[in-house]
């Protein structure tokens, strides 16, 4: 009988403070895709144009708020015959400054260039869909003219569908905070493994 009191009070006061401090994510749904996101983010109005729909997330924990964010976008529709490598060799060139823009191209060596870094480069599968998980250190990002920027890109595919999520740091975050990467990948993590494509 002592225990049945004990496993009932274990209950109440799970119940408690589940009401109390609420669930720790906020489920977000649209006609494209759905995700959960973390409390202390704030979903901001998602845009549209004739292939795709964005929705973008920020922290609302510190003055950071523009400064990191989360992107999410989709689906994107591709050929029978895409091959998703091909999008994870564009963001690494892309973001190690082989083409920076249209009047200035440097090719830099991934290997050698100590401006560059590759923080993650693996495949993942997420809730039936295969796809890259990427994340690059840029000491001098050829678009902003100032250090440091690192960005963590994951796409997804669903058949010839494809969903793009990136997390942005910015310079200005990571001269705030150098642990900001570190902290917001996990978020980010949290929102790539809820997310579903249809």
């Amino acid at each position: 009988m002592k225990l049945m009191k004990y496993v009932f009070l274990i209950v109440v006061l799970a119940l408690v403070a589940f009401f109390m401090f609420g669930s720790s994510s906020t489920a977000y749904n649209n006609q494209y895709y759905s995700f959960n996101y973390p409390n202390n983010w704030t979903k901001e109005t998602d845009t549209n144009n004739s292939y795709e729909t964005t929705s973008v997330l920020v922290p609302n924990y510190s003055n950071l708020e523009h400064q990191v964010n989360i992107a999410i976008s989709g689906p994107e529709n591709e050929s029978i015959d895409y091959n998703l490598n091909s999008s994870r060799d564009l963001f690494m060139s892309t973001n190690s400054k082989v083409f920076p823009n249209e009047s200035y191209f440097e090719d830099k060596d991934l290997v050698s260039d100590p401006e560059f870094k590759v923080l993650i480069n693996k495949t993942i599968r997420v809730n039936g869909m295969n796809g890259f998980d990427v994340a690059t250190y840029d000491a001098s990002p050829w678009y902003l003219n100032s250090p440091h920027e690192v960005v963590e890109e994951v796409m997804l595919q669903k058949g010839t569908k494809v969903y793009t999520l990136r997390l942005t740091c910015s310079p200005m975050a990571i001269t705030q905070d150098p642990n900001i990467f570190n902290t917001t990948h996990k978020e980010f993590e949290s929102v790539v493994t809820s997310f579903k494509g249809k």
